[in-house]
């Protein structure tokens, strides 16, 4: 098995509340998973510029960690793709 095999999964689940036309709350989630934190952003398809708090919950290997993410820590990590602030804030080494 070669390393790239060998790697864990990581599976990426988000939420968010809004309201739809008739002013009922709405729950959306975005789902994505991918062997690398990188892989995992690209593939979410948050919109750009979301301006809310977003409900994160990271998974990988025995870990599960759920964040609430300011939206200026949602604009940069999903809208920039920033890898490495993603990691910190759940801890993926």
């Amino acid at each position: 098995m070669s390393k790239e095999e060998e790697k864990e999964v990581i599976k990426l689940e988000a939420k968010l509340k809004g309201k739809d036309e008739d002013g009922e709350t709405i729950s959306i989630s975005y789902a994505a998973e991918g062997k690398t934190v990188e892989e995992v952003l690209k593939k979410i398809g948050l919109p750009k510029g979301l301006n809310q708090l977003l409900k994160v919950r990271c998974v990988w290997g025995s870990e599960d960690v759920k964040v609430a993410l300011a939206p200026h820590i949602v604009r940069q990590i999903f809208d920039q793709l920033d890898a490495g602030l993603f990691k910190r804030k759940f801890g993926i080494k």
